[in-house]
């Protein structure tokens, strides 16, 4: 093989690592933001799934995420019984953690208004969630 054959092999070959290798990593930061979404989230229902109602123990749901349209994604229950500073913390975090995500990776949402309850109460030590 003469040698203007072999730099246009080189070459080629050069062009398709570049080509294709770009976009694996591209595809495993997306990946690595949808997990740290997800484990965020996690958090966020554990600690609020960890509340107490009843004895004066105050009832309040908070708006979560923010969806590409605008608006919050979900909206979680919890009582003044959790550690509220912390809970609020990760609720911000993930927040503007997935507003980052949108506008990084272009996402499209439904659009649709996610609706807070209509009410929260408290029936055997658990929080009941109705919203309709």
């Amino acid at each position: 093989m003469n040698k203007p054959n072999l730099y246009f092999i080189y070459i080629l070959l050069f062009s398709l690592f570049f080509a294709f290798g770009c976009k694996k990593g591209k595809n495993h930061s997306k990946t690595k933001d949808e997990q740290e979404l997800q484990q965020l989230m996690v958090k966020i229902k554990a600690l609020a799934e960890t509340s107490k109602c009843g004895d004066n123990a105050e009832i309040l749901s908070i708006a979560v995420g923010e969806k590409a349209c605008g608006g919050p994604k979900i909206y979680v229950p919890y009582t003044s019984s959790i550690n509220v500073d912390e809970f609020k913390t990760l609720v911000a975090k993930y927040t503007a953690l997935e507003k980052t995500y949108n506008n990084k990776w272009n996402i499209v949402s439904d659009c649709a208004l996610a609706q807070p309850p209509k009410s929260v109460t408290c029936q055997n030590g658990k929080l009941i969630v109705q919203y309709n």
